[in-house]
């Protein structure tokens, strides 16, 4: 991981085109709220880049038909914020605390529908972690989650 000065909302604004024939083809509606002014974070640009599609597409992929996705930042302190909340399935208590765990993948009906090796969160957990920042859920069974990640500011 090699940290250095990047602009979080030109990243961010980056992935979300990219992602874009994933929630088209789910007719899923993205929001991105882009900050008015540059947001600049201590982060390695290829990592952050990585842990931005991570969290895109797993709200893409665990979202409902039709469902909402919505980015926003923040700045707390010396750190800003991501927020990446969804409309889609949810996570029961028991999940969220095992939601980080290597190789751990909620088992139901749901979610036995995407294929996924249990590994993304993981490593997006280190990741962030080794830039120098954290990152935490949000979510009620049947009514979607909200990942948030903060990156030291510049």
């Amino acid at each position: 991981v090699e940290v250095s000065e990047q602009n979080l909302g030109e990243i961010a604004k980056t992935v979300v085109s990219d992602l874009k024939p994933l929630w088209e083809e789910r007719k899923i509606r993205v929001v991105y709220n882009e900050p008015q002014n540059p947001l600049r974070v201590l982060a390695d640009p290829d990592k952050l880049r990585e842990v931005l599609v991570n969290r895109v597409s797993n709200a893409v992929k665990y979202n409902r038909e039709e469902g909402r996705i919505d980015i926003r930042h923040e700045v707390e302190g010396n750190m800003v914020v991501t927020h990446v909340a969804d409309t889609g399935i949810g996570l029961t208590g028991e999940e969220l605390s095992k939601l980080f765990g290597k190789f751990y993948r909620a088992e139901n009906a749901e979610t036995r529908k995407v294929q996924g090796t249990g590994l993304g969160l993981f490593i997006v957990k280190q990741m962030i972690e080794k830039m120098g920042g954290k990152i935490w859920v949000a979510s009620e069974r049947g009514k979607g989650s909200t990942f948030s990640f903060a990156l030291p500011i510049a």
